[in-house]
Order: structure tokens, then C-alpha cells, then sequence
């Protein structure tokens, strides 16, 4: 009794072997009926040109019938035979390297020599009959012949392998480009890792400088220099209170220029004052009773914080912590644009192993399916 054959699907990490073996198979198959092809072809080509031989051999003048209608039939045996000799030339020219490229090929080169030589059969047969029948029916008969090859399984068969070959292509492509993808991921892992490295170094030197002495002391005149620095502005805005801006502009009101020169320390005091020191408004005040003693005073103090405050920068020395501050705060950035770039990796990926999962579904649905 004999045993059912079992069917068993195909795993996915077998495809390959699988392709590879019904290749083997189903191109050994479509190898063998090319060669039979061949065979018949030349068989073919032979007893058409005796079919062609005896057409051309037909006396035309012979046959009672009017001239007319002669002629007629000449030119349409004629016409004929040239097609029958323009299919042979077609039929050599088909590359007999695929059965189904070949089969396509066939039925266009025969579909075309049905469509052209119709009408000049039909002309030439109303007085040569049998002759016309015996190529017609070789032609047709070849030609059912081909058809009956190519209606097997086999084409069937090499469309559906070439189906899964061109799945499994297209993982391995896919696969390619994730393990590029992977890999990118892992190089900018690694700066990453070698930034924050970076960071903790220079965060250590910031540390160490912070304790040096010269830091230290450095802090502390830049603690008094700010301080210096708000004593100065505070003097310079209450000498701006001494102004009598009101009085001042109506000194000044017919001169275009010194009005704007009031005009600009009135809405922009300390600013204008830092560029001269008062020189260009205390100018416009010489010679009258604007310019007070009181405002002399302010303006003597003044001179004095400034002279101060600039003895004191030059006591603050050089914050080397600020370039490193710089450095971290850079890398930081950097390590941000490297994370997102990651990031937009990951979701790549993510894609990517969908997309692969839906090829490994499809060639396996394709295989299990055979």
C-alpha cells in the first residue's frame, strides 16, 4: 500500500536551498523543451520551403479563368510567400534562452504573420487551393504544437520561482541596509560615549581650577569690580538728576545740534556719558549756572570710581574656566545632534525589520503555496 507523501512547509532559512534545488529542477525542465523546440524548428523550416517550393512552382497562366482574376491570384501567392518568408526569418531570430520569453515571442511573431498574410491568402486561394492548405495547415499545426508546450506547468512553475527569487533579493537588500543602519548606530554610539568621556574630563579641570588660588583671588576682584561698577552707575544716574534738562533745552532750542546732543543724554544718560564722559552736554552748560559745584563734584567722583574700577580689571586676570565652560557646553550640542540623529535611525530600523518581516511572510506564503 503506498504512503501519502507528507507535505512539509518550507522554513524561511531553507528558502535558499529550496530555490536553489527547484532551479535546478524546473530549468533542467525548460532547458529540454528549448532543445525539442529546436529540433521541431528546423523540421519545421524544411518542410515549409518544400511547401514554399511547389507555391512557387505553381503556373498561374495555366489556369482558365480571366486574366483579370490571374493576376490577382499571382500577386496574391506572391505576397504570400514572402510572408511565410519573412515569419521563418522572424521564427530565427527569437532567443531560445527562456521558455517564456520565447513563448511570448512566438505568439507575437505568429499573431503578426496571421494579421498580414490573411488577406493575400484568401486572394491567391480562389485558384490554388490544395498547395495553399498543405503550408497553411504546417504553419498551424507547428504552431498549436508550441502552444501545447508552453500551456504545461512548467512556465507556470519558473514565474512562480522567479517570484520567490526576487523576494528573497529583495530581503537581502533590505537586510544589507539594516546591518549598514546598525552599524551607524554603533559608530555614533561610540562618539557619544567618547563626548561624554570628553565632558567629565573638563568638568574635572574646571574643578581643579576653581580651588587654585589664582582662581580664587580672581573671584574676589571680580566680586569688587562689580561691585565698583554699581557704585559707578549709581553716581552717574544721580548726576543725571542734577541735570536741568528742562531749563537746558530751552537754552539750546534755536542750535539743531545741541538739541539732539540734550536730547540724547536725556533718554539715554549713562550710555551718552560713558562715550565722553559728560564732555559734549557739560560743553553746551559752560558759562552758566547749570553747571554747579555740585555737579562738578559728582562728575570729580566720578572720574575717580572710574580710574578705581579700571586698577581693579586689571587685578582680575584671565578665567580660564570660561573656554572650558565652552568646550562643554559645544560637545553638548553635538552629543544632542548625534542622540537625535539616532534616534531617527531607530525609527528606521524599526521600519526596516517591518518591512523585512513582510518579505519573509511573502516568500514563505509564495513557497508553501508551490
Amino acid at each position: 500500500m503506498d504512503v501519502p507523501e507528507v507535505k512539509k512547509d518550507v522554513s524561511f532559512d531553507d528558502v535558499g536551498d529550496w530555490l536553489e534545488n527547484k532551479e535546478k529542477v524546473f530549468c533542467g525542465q525548460d532547458r529540454e523543451i528549448l532543445g525539442k523546440i529546436n529540433g521541431r524548428l528546423a523540421e519545421f523550416y524544411v518542410s515549409v520551403e518544400v511547401g514554399l517550393g511547389v507555391l512557387e512552382g505553381i503556373d498561374i497562366e495555366s489556369k482558365k479563368e480571366h486574366e483579370r482574376a490571374k493576376i490577382l491570384v499571382r500577386q496574391g501567392l506572391d505576397k504570400y510567400i514572402i510572408s511565410v518568408r519573412v515569419l521563418l526569418k522572424d521564427l530565427e531570430k527569437i532567443e531560445r534562452n527562456n521558455l517564456e520569453d520565447f513563448a511570448k515571442d512566438i505568439v507575437e511573431v505568429f499573431a503578426r504573420f496571421e494579421k498580414t498574410s490573411a488577406k493575400f491568402y484568401g486572394r491567391a486561394n480562389y485558384l490554388v487551393g490544395d498547395e495553399m492548405a498543405a503550408v497553411r495547415n504546417e504553419i498551424r499545426r507547428f504552431y498549436n504544437e508550441m502552444v501545447g508546450m508552453f500551456e504545461g506547468p512548467l512556465i507556470g512553475n519558473l514565474r512562480r520561482i522567479e517570484a520567490v527569487r526576487l523576494k528573497l533579493d529583495e530581503f537581502e537588500s533590505v537586510e544589507k541596509v539594516v546591518g549598514d543602519v546598525e552599524e551607524e548606530i554603533v559608530v555614533r554610539d561610540r562618539k557619544i560615549d567618547e563626548a561624554k568621556n570628553k565632558v567629565v574630563e573638563l568638568k574635572r579641570d574646571v574643578e581643579d581650577m576653581k580651588e587654585s588660588v589664582d582662581y580664587i583671588s580672581g573671584i574676589e576682584a571680580r566680586g569688587e569690580v562689580v561691585r565698583l561698577r554699581a557704585g559707578l552707575d549709581r553716581e552717574i544716574g544721580r548726576l543725571k538728576e542734577l541735570v536741568d534738562f528742562k531749563r537746558l533745552t530751552n537754552l539750546v532750542h534755536s542750535n539743531e545740534r545741541e538739541l539732539g546732543v540734550v536730547k540724547d543724554y536725556r533718554a539715554h544718560f549713562v550710555e551718552e556719558f560713558s562715550k565722553d564722559n559728560g564732555a559734549r552736554l557739560f560743553g553746551l552748560m559752560e558759562g552758566t549756572s547749570l553747571k554747579s559745584a555740585e555737579i562738578a563734584a559728582k562728575v570729580e567722583l566720578i572720574e575717580r570710581l572710574g580710574v578705581e574700577l579700571n586698577e581693579k580689571r586689571g587685578d582680575v586676570g584671565v578665567d580660564y574656566t570660561v573656554e572650558k565652560m565652552k568646550e562643554i557646553e559645544r560637545i553638548g550640542d553635538e552629543c544632542e545632534s548625534v542622540e537625535l540623529e539616532n534616534v531617527k535611525s531607530g525609527r528606521r530600523l524599526d521600519e526596516l525589520r517591518l518591512k523585512l518581516k513582510g518579505l519573509r511572510n511573502e516568500a514563505l506564503k509564495l513557497v508553501n503555496e508551490f
